[in-house]
C-alpha cells in the first residue's frame, strides 16, 4: 500500500546521523523508549509481567468468570502484552497498593545496562537531548548521573510538563505514565488517554524533533492516539524493531509513507552504533577513577568528622578494643570511620534491628546494656522491645523507668512510656503527663504528635484537639503509615467523613501493605460503610494471614461471617478462636453471646453476656453496652423493663451501633413468643440507624 512506512536497514539509519554530523545539519532526534529498552537492565517487559499476572488471574478466578472477563476485555493469549492494562487492573483490583508494591519491587535495585550508559552520553553531549518514555524506572537519569556530569530535568508527572523547554540544552526525561514514586499509571484509565498537560507540552517537541522509537510495542492508547492525531503536524518517525518483533496493528495505523521502519538487533546494540557514528566515547578508566575518587573523598570526610568528635566519645585505643570485642562476639564489623561518628549504643541498636530472631535480639540488647549501663537510649529502646515485641510488661516498665532516671528529658523515651502507660497500664492521667512532657521537649516529633492525637481521640474524646495533633503529625511526616491510618479511623468513626477517610486508609496501606491492623481496619470500613463485602473479605483474610493469632481480627471476621455471610459454623470457629486468644475481650464475649442467643443457645450465651457486662463495668464501652442491653431486651423477659431503661439512657446520649444486624435475635425472640415484638423491632431500628 502507498501509505505504508518505508523500510531502512540499520546501516541506512546510521548513515542519517553520519550525514547530519558531516553537514552540521540542524535535524534533531528525540528518543521514545518503551519497556523493551529496560529488559537488559533486569526489568521485565510489559509482556512478561502481563503473562505472569494472567496466570495468577487464571488460577484464582472462577472458570466461568474468567471466561467472561477474557471475552469482555478481548484478551488474546498469543499477545498478552496488548492487554497489559486490563490484566493489571484485574490482577490488582482487590488492592491497588499491592499493584504499586509489585511495580516497585520489579524496579528495585536495577542498574542501567550498557545501552543506557551510551544513551546518557548522547543526551548529555549532543542536541538530541530529549527522551519520552512509558517506563516508570530511573535508569536514564541514573545513567546520566553515573556516566556524565549533566543533571537532567526529570518530568515524572504531568504537573511538571510546563517545565519542558524544547530550546533548552539540559537532558530532559519525559515519563508520560509517571515515575514509579509518583503514582504510576498501569491501569486502562491511565494508559488510554494522554493527560492534557502532556499534549500541550509535547506538540513543539514532535514538530521539531524526529522520534526514534525503541523497545515500544505501542500497546497503550494514550501516546498512540496522540501521535495519530498529529500525523500532519509532526516530523517523520523512525520506528525501530527487532526481526522477531511483531508490529502491532495500532502501530501500522499511526505510521504513514513519510515514516520509517528500522530493523535493529536490540537497544544496547543500537546505542553502541549511534555512539560510534556520533564520535562519542565512554572511557571505562574515567568511570572507575571517578567512582574511586568519590569513595575516597567520602571516606576522608567520614574520618575528618570522626576526628572532630572523637574527644566526646572514646580514645582511639578504646575504640579499637571495642571493635575487636565486637568481632569476637560475631557482630557485624563497621568501618573505623563510621565507628568514630556513631554513638556507642547505636551499633547495638543496628545489630538488634537487623536480627530477625527475637531471642537473639534480646541477647544483643542485654549485651549492649551490660557494656553501656548508662545508655538511656539503648535502655529505652530495650524497654520498647520488651513492651511491643516480648509483651513482658513488668520488665518493660522497669526499663522505661531506668531510662528516664538516667535522662528525664529524652523526648522519645517520654513518648514511648506515655504510650505504654495509656495502652497497657490504662493509667491515663500519668500517660498524659508524659505525652505533654515529650511534646514540650520536642514539639516536632511526628510519632509523639500522632500518638497523643490518638490518646485525645480514643481516651479523652477531645476530638477537635485530637484532629489538630493528627494534622500536625502528618504535616511533619506525611508518609507515616500509622498516623495516616489512625487519622483515617478518626475521620471514619468520629467525623463520618468517609471519602477523606478512605483516602487515608489507602495511603496507610500503600505505605505498609503488609500491616495486619490496617488491612483489618480497612476491611471493617469496606464492610460497614461501603457495603463492599467481597473486597472487605479479601482484606479480612489478608489481616488474618499476616496476624493469625490476633483476637480482634478473629473476632471481627467472625462477626462478618455471622452478620453478612450467614456462615454460622465458620463464624463460631472464629468466635471461639478469638476468645481462646483473649478470654477477657469484652467485645468478643458480647458478640459471641449475641450470636449464641440468635441461634437459640441461651444457656451457653448467658456466660458470655454476663462476662461482657462484667468487663465493661470496669472499662466502660458504651456501644457494646447498648448491644448487650438489647440482647437482654430480646431474650430475657424478666429484665425487659430494666433493659428498656438502660437502652433509652444510652440512646439519649446519642450512643449507637450503626449497621449492627439484630435480625436473627429478633427472629428467635419471635419464636420464643416475645410479648413486645414491634417495640423490639423499633428499638433495633433506633440502635442501628444514624
Amino acid at each position: 500500500m502507498s501509505n505504508e512506512p518505508k523500510k531502512l536497514t540499520l546501516d541506512e539509519f546510521l548513515r542519517i546521523f553520519k550525514d547530519n554530523k558531516a553537514t552540521n545539519s540542524s535535524s534533531k532526534y528525540c528518543f521514545l523508549l518503551g519497556a523493551g529498552a529496560s529488559v537488559s537492565s533486569g526489568i521485565p517487559s510489559g509482556g512478561e509481567l502481563a503473562k505472569k499476572w494472567y496466570e495468577v488471574i487464571k488460577e484464582d478466578t472462577d472458570p466461568k468468570e474468567f471466561k467472561k472477563w477474557k471475552k469482555e476485555k478481548r484478551i488474546n493469549e498469543k499477545d498478552l502484552a496488548a492487554s497489559y492494562p486490563a490484566i493489571y487492573e484485574k490482577r490488582f483490583e482487590a488492592s491497588r497498593a499491592n499493584g504499586y508494591a509489585e511495580i516497585q519491587d520489579q524496579l528495585s535495585g536495577k542498574e542501567p545496562y550498557l545501552g543506557y550508559a551510551f544513551l546518557a552520553k548522547i543526551l548529555a553531549e549532543t542536541e538530541h537531548h530529549f527522551v519520552i518514555t512509558t517506563n516508570f524506572d530511573s535508569l536514564i537519569e541514573d545513567a546520566l548521573f553515573i556516566y556524565t556530569d549533566k543533571k537532567p530535568l526529570v518530568c515524572g508527572h504531568e504537573s511538571l510538563a510546563g517545565y519542558i523547554n524544547v530550546h533548552g540544552k539540559r537532558p530532559t526525561i519525559i515519563k508520560i505514565h509517571r515515575d514509579v514514586l509518583l503514582d504510576p499509571m498501569s491501569d486502562k484509565a491511565g494508559t488510554t488517554a494522554l493527560k492534557n498537560q502532556w499534549k500541550e507540552a509535547l506538540k513543539p517537541l514532535v514538530s521539531d524533533f524526529h522520534l526514534v522509537v525503541i523497545g515500544y510495542g505501542g500497546n497503550d492508547g494514550s501516546l498512540m492516539n496522540y501521535l495519530n492525531d498529529l500525523k500532519d503536524n509532526r516530523k517523520p518517525i523512525y520506528w525501530c524493531f527487532r526481526k522477531k518483533d511483531k508490529i502491532s496493528e495500532q502501530t501500522n495505523d499511526i505510521l504513514t509513507e513519510n515514516d520509517y521502519f528500522v530493523t535493529i538487533k536490540g537497544f544496547d546494540e543500537l546505542m553502541v552504533e549511534l555512539l560510534s557514528v556520533l564520535g562519542l566515547i565512554i572511557n571505562t578508566k574515567d568511570v572507575i577513577e571517578n567512582a574511586e575518587r568519590r569513595g575516597k573523598e567520602f571516606e576522608e570526610a567520614l574520618n575528618k568528622l570522626g576526628e572532630s568528635t572523637i574527644e566526646k566519645k572514646k580514645s582511639e585505643k578504646e575504640l579499637d578494643k571495642f571493635a575487636r570485642e565486637e568481632a569476637e562476639e560475631g557482630g557485624e564489623e563497621l568501618s573505623p570511620a563510621i565507628k568514630k561518628i556513631l554513638p556507642d549504643w547505636w551499633e547495638y541498636q543496628l545489630r538488634a534491628d537487623a536480627e530477625k530472631d527475637v531471642d537473639k535480639q534480646d541477647a544483643i540488647y542485654q549485651e549492649g546494656i551490660e557494656k553501656l549501663p548508662k545508655s538511656h537510649e539503648l535502655i529505652g529502646s530495650y524497654a520498647s522491645f520488651l513492651d511491643t515485641i516480648r509483651k513482658e510488661y513488668k520488665q518493660a516498665e522497669s526499663y522505661y523507668k531506668k531510662a528516664l532516671e538516667l535522662d528525664p528529658n529524652h523526648a522519645n523515651n517520654n513518648g514511648n512510656y506515655a504510650l505504654f502507660l495509656s495502652d497497657i497500664c490504662k493509667e491515663y492521667e500519668q500517660a498524659e503527663i508524659y505525652y505533654k512532657k515529650a511534646l514540650e521537649l520536642d514539639p516536632n516529633h511526628a510519632n509523639n504528635n500522632g500518638n497523643y492525637a490518638r490518646f485525645l481521640d480514643t481516651i479523652r474524646k477531645d476530638y477537635d484537639q485530637a484532629e489538630s495533633y493528627y494534622k500536625k503529625a502528618l504535616e511533619l511526616e506525611p508518609n507515616h503509615a500509622n498516623n495516616n491510618g489512625n487519622y483515617a479511623s478518626f475521620l471514619d468513626t468520629i467525623r463520618k467523613e468517609y471519602e477523606q477517610a478512605e483516602i487515608y486508609y489507602k495511603k496507610a496501606l500503600e505505605l505498609k501493605p503488609n500491616d495486619a491492623d490496617w488491612n483489618g481496619k480497612y476491611a471493617l470500613f469496606l464492610s460497614d460503610i461501603r457495603k463492599g463485602y467481597e473486597q472487605a473479605e479479601i482484606y479480612y483474610k489478608k489481616a488474618l494471614e499476616l496476624k493469625p493469632n490476633d483476637a480482634d481480627w478473629n473476632g471481627n471476621y467472625a462477626l462478618f461471617l455471622d452478620d453478612i455471610r450467614k456462615e454460622y459454623e465458620q463464624a463460631e470457629i472464629y468466635y471461639k478462636k478469638s476468645l481462646e486468644l483473649d478470654p477477657n475481650d469484652a467485645n468478643n464475649n458480647g458478640n459471641y453471646g449475641g450470636f449464641l442467643l440468635g441461634i437459640g443457645r441461651k444457656e451457653e450465651a448467658n456466660f458470655y453476656v454476663e462476662k461482657a457486662f462484667d468487663l465493661i463495668s470496669r472499662t466502660p464501652v458504651e456501644d457494646l453496652e447498648l448491644e448487650l442491653w438489647f440482647y437482654k431486651l430480646a431474650h430475657y423477659p424478666e429484665q425487659y423493663e430494666e433493659a428498656k431503661t438502660n437502652i433509652d439512657r444510652l440512646l439519649n446520649k446519642n450512643i449507637r451501633s450503626i449497621g449492627w444486624d439484630f435480625s436473627k435475635n429478633i427472629e428467635h425472640a419471635a419464636k420464643e413468643g416475645h410479648l413486645h415484638l414491634d417495640e423490639l423491632k423499633e428499638y433495633a431500628r433506633r440502635i442501628t440507624s444514624e
